[in-house]
């Protein structure tokens, strides 16, 4: 009887010693916020074709952002897709990893370049908690990205001198071949 209740003493204490193993691990804190990100929500930029376009945006996690350099365990994507229209359907979806950047006051900052092909294009950001996997997205609205192509303007046969008619014709001809509100021409007084 002596070795039965020795053997079942031993279960017990082996049983609490898992139960107290399991309820002493870490909790960890969720991210308090992910936010500030540039360029802005709602706002548009303009961009040529073939140039990087970088994007970037900050989180915060209590006891961990807040340390000097980056935090431990986030990792933040900028996710992007090609529109029709603005406020339209996504399609080309991608998630793009960004990099951390720099401490900003207690946040940890992040960014991502990209170089997408002539369109229109929207895009936002999140930002993970790897202890739990747990993703936060930004909730300022999607920022709008409209890439060009740039038009060659070729004019031939003219050559331009202040004052002369034909730098007048070379203004008259940039101008006729820039859109509306692209070029101003100034004549300067003598």
């Amino acid at each position: 009887m002596k070795a039965i209740t020795s053997h079942v003493r031993w279960r017990w204490i082996l049983a609490l010693a898992l139960i107290g193993l399991f309820l002493a691990q870490p909790t960890y804190a969720a991210l308090g916020w992910v936010g500030n990100m540039w360029p802005t929500g709602g706002s548009l930029s303009n961009m040529q074709e073939g140039n990087d376009f970088d994007v970037y945006i900050q989180v915060w996690k209590d006891g961990v952002t807040n340390l000097p350099g980056q935090g431990a365990n986030i990792t933040c994507t900028l996710y992007w897709g090609q529109v029709e229209f603005f406020g339209g359907s996504w399609s080309d979806i991608t998630s793009t990893p960004m990099t951390y950047n720099v401490d900003v006051g207690n946040n940890d900052e992040y960014t991502a370049s990209i170089s997408p092909s002539a369109g229109q294009y929207e895009f936002t950001c999140y930002c993970t908690d790897t202890t739990d996997s747990t993703d936060t997205w930004q909730g300022d609205g999607n920022g709008r990205l409209f890439v060009y192509t740039p038009t060659a303007v070729t004019l031939s046969g003219l050559t331009a001198s202040s004052g002369s008619s034909a730098g007048l014709a070379l203004a008259a001809a940039l101008t006729a071949a820039l859109p509306l509100g692209a070029l101003l021409i100034r004549r300067r007084r003598q």
